[in-house]
């Protein structure tokens, strides 16, 4: 018996609600979607209040919805798991960046990231309490070779 292809639902992917001066957005990070609807400065949440919310989450979740099908239609999947929020990381040239931010940013563990430190495969600075950072273009080199594999 041949079972049934998985379609992702689109609360799977994360909304991300925000209130900004006179507008509320809604986002769906994964996919680059964002809507947004003018409101009072910092409004007490009300019933007006939610219901706009409501209205946009509701735009966002259809036009997932509308993505996945597209993708379905070509025969492809999504390039991100359900659930993960890309990180960008902004630094300032030699800023130092945290194991778990590295981690975050190159799509593994931060075990993995402490093996390769360890093993000579990423360099870091580490501090007398051990605490590693490291700067992005070191991430960015071990990205790149992360890509040609």
């Amino acid at each position: 018996m041949k079972t049934p292809k998985r379609i992702n639902h689109p609360f799977e992917f994360p909304f991300v609600v925000k209130q900004i001066d006179g507008f509320i957005s809604v986002s769906v990070p994964d996919f680059e979607i964002t809507y947004a609807d003018t409101t009072q400065p910092y409004p007490a949440i009300n019933k007006e209040y939610v219901e706009a919310i409501n209205r946009l989450m509701l735009k966002a979740a259809k036009k997932v919805l509308e993505k996945l099908s597209t993708l379905d239609e070509m025969g492809k999947k999504h390039y991100r798991p359900a659930s993960f929020i890309r990180q960008n990381i902004t630094t300032i040239d030699n800023e130092g960046i945290s194991t778990r931010q590295a981690a975050l940013y190159l799509g593994v563990s931060e075990a993995t990231i402490k093996r390769w430190t360890l093993s000579g495969k990423l360099s870091a600075n580490v501090s007398l309490g051990g605490h590693r950072t490291f700067i992005k273009a070191e991430l960015d080199r071990a990205k790149d070779l992360m890509s040609k594999r």
